[in-house]
């Protein structure tokens, strides 16, 4: 159900899909599916962070400074994925209007803000960050790059944008 959704999220994405379709798609009543889920946001919120635990790079060596690269480049990647882009677009349009598609918004959110503080926590202890940064403030430039180009749809976030952003919270060059 949540590959169906994601699937789906990239095939509607000028106008989204209803739960109905995503139950048709995998094959499940559509009892099953809203025995999980009250709405598409739940289940994009969940199959996101499914994906995301399970592609995104999140190391965990004894070089800090090359995890946090290696983690902002799959972040980076992962959210260029043709189906992925969609269902974060998706969501963040549902919501601006859902109290629940808020929430499962906050929930996938939450999520990928928490991977990314333990990260940067970490490289803040082996000195690859200056210790007087906000790893929250790092969070939200390394994340808000992402978010920024969904909305925008400007350039996508590729390697360069990641090295970028890599190089303006480690300061090399």
């Amino acid at each position: 159900m949540l590959s169906s959704a994601l699937e789906l999220a990239e095939e509607t994405a000028s106008r989204g899909f209803t739960m109905e379709e995503l139950a048709a798609r995998a094959a499940v009543s559509k009892r099953t599916l809203y025995r999980w889920w009250s709405c598409r946001s739940e289940v994009l919120a969940e199959a996101l962070v499914e994906r995301a635990r399970i592609v995104v790079e999140v190391p965990a060596t004894s070089n800090a400074a090359a995890d946090l690269r290696s983690y902002i480049r799959s972040v980076y990647l992962q959210a260029n994925a043709p189906e992925v882009a969609a269902a974060l677009r998706l969501l963040m349009a549902d919501a601006q209007t859902s109290p629940v598609a808020a929430a499962s918004l906050r929930f996938f959110t939450s999520h990928r803000r928490d991977a990314c503080l333990d990260l940067l926590s970490r490289a803040q202890e082996h000195g690859t960050l200056s210790a007087g940064l906000d790893p929250g403030v790092m969070a939200d430039v390394i994340l808000g790059v992402v978010w920024y180009r969904l909305l925008t749809e400007e350039p996508t976030t590729d390697d360069a944008a990641a090295d970028e952003v890599h190089r303006l919270l480690t300061g090399e060059h």
